[in-house]
């Protein structure tokens, strides 16, 4: 194990006492609130966007003059982005988020490991442009518990960390570019029409179905693209319903 603060390794001993962080000097517990709520504060969450890891570390920046600036920051990943939210200020912390890549524009991740520094350069863009964000010494605070409370361990092991994170970034691309091809398919011309004929070509037929909005039940249309819960006043899509359905099915088959 390392210690947390000088990332050198720490001695084994029976004790817990010391490899403990106190959470109120880590960021996304220092007023006691969880990642999710600690994010809130300087980044605004899309619609079902979630945490999947988060990792401590620098990046690396060329300033107009040529010089190389580094600061410190929060690498957080969740199931849409990449965001790197720097850290300034000693000892009150402010936090500003400084990037928000898309992971479908993600291109690649090059790991350099040197003597002192492990650096991830990451190539992103969109149509046709490309840019390069560079990271460096990421390490990653998982939780254990001691003595009945949340601890926080950090690990030093900076290459294999490294590997973890592309590892991680390589998965969640992979799946959201996955979803977004998903979509946009569906979102193509859909009425309740096709949705029927499409469902009974699969032997399902439909007569009723849970509002996506609030689940009350509500008789499936037989034309048009959009109905109205008459429990909650939600307008949804056929593709709404669509994918609700789907969920159905799958907790069904579960």
């Amino acid at each position: 194990m390392f210690c947390p603060h000088c990332g050198k390794e720490l001695e084994q001993t029976s004790s817990a006492a010391a490899i403990v962080v106190d959470e109120k000097d880590r960021w996304e517990n220092r007023k006691g609130e969880d990642l999710e709520k600690a994010l809130a504060g300087f980044v605004i969450m899309q619609e079902g966007e979630k945490l999947i890891q988060v990792w401590d570390g620098g990046i690396s920046e060329i300033a107009p003059n040529g010089s190389i600036n580094t600061n410190g920051i929060i690498a957080v990943l969740t199931n849409h982005r990449l965001l790197i939210v720097e850290m300034h200020g000693w000892p009150e912390r402010r936090y500003e988020l400084s990037r928000s890549i898309d992971l479908e524009g993600i291109k690649g991740i090059q790991i350099h490991d040197a003597l002192a520094r492990t650096r991830i350069i990451i190539s992103h863009g969109s149509n046709g442009s490309s840019t390069e964000t560079e990271l460096y010494n990421l390490t990653i605070h998982r939780k254990v518990v001691n003595s009945g409370s949340i601890s926080f361990v950090a690990t030093n092991k900076t290459i294999e960390v490294a590997e973890a994170f592309r590892k991680l970034v390589v998965t969640a691309n992979r799946v959201r570019t996955e979803d977004i091809k998903k979509n946009s398919q569906m979102s193509v011309v859909f009425d309740f029409g096709q949705l029927a004929s499409q469902l009974a070509k699969g032997g399902i037929v439909v007569q009723v179905v849970r509002c996506p909005a609030c689940n009350a039940n509500m008789n499936m249309p037989t034309t048009g693209d959009t109905v109205t819960c008459q429990y909650c006043h939600t307008t949804s899509t056929a593709v709404d319903l669509f994918k609700k359905l789907r969920e159905s099915i799958t907790e069904v088959r579960k």
